[in-house]
């Protein structure tokens, strides 16, 4: 969880579980906007590490730039993500807030593409296959807006036996 005051400046971020109760203690902050980022502790995405008052406009989740490659502007694939906000009053008193709760929603997905007859179709016993996407923002804000230039990413698949090859995405 990020938060951020009145002004959209930042002022701490908590580690939290699904539906675990946090309390939030931060006086004299005004509306407080609480930004949820799950599943974005992976080697493939890099999440703002902010600074006391650096703007939510600055915070995002970027794809990380594949180094194995030669290829430039190519970025490993995303994990699945899950981001959520929510405006809490802030009163200042402890416990005198009603509980609120938090929704996240899936902002990124990985699904799997199943490629039939490929080795038929390239007459090869080869196995060393890969996939190149297309246009894929670099990055999403805080806001869930992609963001960002167009990126490709990689990634790679397996065959499952001998006719089917699956790549996730």
């Amino acid at each position: 969880l990020y938060i951020f005051n009145s002004a959209g400046n930042y002022l701490d971020k908590l580690s939290a579980q699904v539906n675990q109760t946090v309390e939030l203690n931060y006086p004299n902050s005004g509306t407080l906007s609480i930004y949820a980022v799950a599943n974005a502790k992976t080697a493939n995405e890099n999440v703002t590490d902010f600074a006391a008052g650096d703007n939510v406009s600055s915070g995002c989740v970027s794809l990380l730039q594949e180094s194995s490659l030669l290829a430039t502007n190519v970025h490993r694939t995303p994990s699945d993500l899950f981001m959520g906000r929510t405006d809490v009053q802030n009163t200042g008193k402890k416990g005198s807030g009603e509980p609120v709760e938090l929704l996240v929603f899936r902002v990124v997905g990985r699904t799997a593409v199943t490629v039939r007859g490929l080795k038929q179709q390239y007459q090869t016993n080869d196995e060393d296959f890969n996939v190149l996407v297309h246009t894929n923002y670099n990055s999403i804000s805080f806001d869930r807006v992609p963001s960002g230039p167009p990126v490709c990413y990689y990634v790679a698949g397996s065959f499952l036996d001998q006719r089917n090859y699956v790549v996730p995405v």
